[in-house]
């Protein structure tokens, strides 16, 4: 069985047999998987929720982005815009001249 380091991907899980449970839809990986428009197989391999996944899961599964990825996303309004990291904008291209 593969543990599962990353607290945004135990809520992921953690909502899914929530929801099987109470027989909500989506309720497994393949059905979330279905409604993403991707195999069951990528979500095995997920290690975090990947980036560009967070608003589609954090709306079909009604968690916070910040949940899903603290990284990403600040805990003071929800995310509803990505933190910007140090050197974000930079063009890295100019540098390299």
């Amino acid at each position: 069985m593969k543990i599962i380091d990353d607290a945004g991907l135990r809520a992921v899980f953690a909502e899914l047999d929530r929801r099987a449970n109470l027989g909500l839809s989506p309720w497994s990986k393949a059905d979330l998987a279905s409604q993403l428009g991707i195999k069951k197989q990528a979500i095995n391999i997920w290690t975090k929720v990947p980036a560009e996944r967070v608003p589609a899961v954090s709306q079909l599964l009604g968690l916070k982005k910040s949940i899903l990825r603290p990284d990403l996303y600040d805990t003071s309004d929800d995310g509803v815009a990505p933190l910007k990291r140090k050197g974000a904008g930079h063009d890295r291209s100019r540098a390299a001249r």
